[in-house]
């Protein structure tokens, strides 16, 4: 657990920032926006060197993983797990933001980039596969659409067909049962 991967939210003092200031939110949207700093991987820098962090403004309110810790409806585990399973989300779709033959520097390896990109695709793929084992298709589905996607409870529950709060409940209660699940039984050194 030591070597986990760095939540957007872990060591942000040592992320880059090439920008202006990061924006705040407006003091009429202050119950709608919260906006922290955060650190997510740099998607200019893909290439030669290891991905750098950089800064970025974060909606805290539109973070479901951090919403569902602060108010301790899932363990630290559980969030910590999301975290990681969210970075290597991140780093496969930095890797796809670019086209292959443009690199940062200029310069660099087509076949270096192209090779990085698969090796992270099939580390995603393979968590996937190891999510769905540990927890069945449909929580499979639900934790995938949340962390990786974006999807929010009350978006799931209208795709699905559920109607009004019953079904973002229950597929808030699913999402929850099943990241702790994962974080329980979840095994690094394999995934």
């Amino acid at each position: 657990m030591a070597n986990r991967a760095l939540g957007r939210y872990d060591r942000i003092a040592d992320s880059t920032h090439p920008g202006p200031d990061l924006p705040r939110a407006p003091r009429s949207m202050r119950s709608k926006i919260e906006i922290v700093e955060a650190a997510i991987p740099d998607p200019t820098n893909i290439g030669k060197e290891k991905l750098k962090r950089q800064r970025a403004a974060v909606n805290r309110l539109t973070d479901l993983l951090e919403y569902q810790r602060e108010r301790g409806l899932i363990s630290e585990s559980a969030y910590l797990w999301g975290r990681s399973y969210m970075h290597v989300c991140d780093g496969v779709s930095t890797g796809c933001s670019k086209p292959v033959f443009e690199l940062s520097d200029g310069g660099g390896d087509r076949d270096k980039a192209m090779a990085s990109r698969l090796d992270k695709a099939r580390t995603l793929v393979r968590w996937d596969s190891e999510i769905k084992m540990l927890v069945g298709q449909w929580q499979a589905f639900i934790v995938r659409s949340v962390l990786r996607d974006g999807a929010g409870f009350g978006e799931l529950a209208i795709a699905v067909g559920y109607r009004s709060s019953y079904g973002r409940h229950k597929i808030g209660k699913e999402f929850r049962e099943s990241i702790e699940i994962i974080a329980e039984k979840w095994d690094y050194a394999r995934a």
